[in-house]
C-alpha cells in the first residue's frame, strides 16, 4: 500500500515535471519566433552591432533554455553537464570579460567536458550494475 502510494505521488510529480518542460518549450517557441520576426520586420537597426550582440544573447538564452528542458525530460548526469556547458559557453561568446575571466570559462568549459567523458561513463556503468544485481540478486 505505502509503496503503491509512493510510487503514484513519483509518478504525478514525474508528469508535473513533463507539463512544465512542454510549458518551457512552448514559451522558447513563442519568444524565438517573436524575436525573428522583429528582426525580419524592421523592428530592429540591424546596421548597429548591438543588434547582433542582443540576438545572439536571446537566441543562445533559448538554447541553454532548450538543454534545461531535455534535462527536466532525461534525469542523467551527462544532461546536467551539457546545461551548464551550454549555460558557461553562452556567457563566453556574449559577455565582454577580460582575459583572466576568459580564460577561466574556457578551462571550466573544458573541465565540464572531461567529467563528461571520464567520470560521467565509470558512474553510469556503476549504476547499470547496481540496477542488474538488484534485478538478479542471485548472481
Amino acid at each position: 500500500m505505502r509503496r503503491q502510494l509512493r510510487e503514484k505521488f513519483y509518478q504525478g510529480l514525474k508528469t508535473l515535471e513533463l507539463l512544465i518542460a512542454v510549458a518551457i518549450v512552448i514559451i522558447i517557441v513563442v519568444m524565438a519566433g517573436l524575436t525573428i520576426y522583429d528582426y525580419l520586420a524592421g523592428n530592429v537597426d540591424l546596421r548597429d552591432i548591438s543588434s547582433l550582440e542582443t540576438f545572439l544573447q536571446e537566441m543562445l538564452t533559448f538554447v541553454v533554455g532548450i538543454e534545461f528542458v531535455k534535462m527536466l525530460i532525461f534525469h542523467n548526469p551527462e544532461r546536467v553537464i551539457d546545461v551548464l556547458i551550454f549555460a558557461t559557453s553562452r556567457q563566453l561568446v556574449v559577455e565582454h570579460t577580460n582575459g583572466v575571466e576568459t580564460i577561466v570559462r574556457i578551462v571550466g568549459i573544458g573541465l565540464l567536458f572531461a567529467i563528461q567523458r571520464f567520470l560521467i561513463p565509470e558512474a553510469l556503468e556503476a549504476l547499470k550494475n547496481e540496477d542488474s544485481h538488484e534485478q538478479h540478486p542471485h548472481r
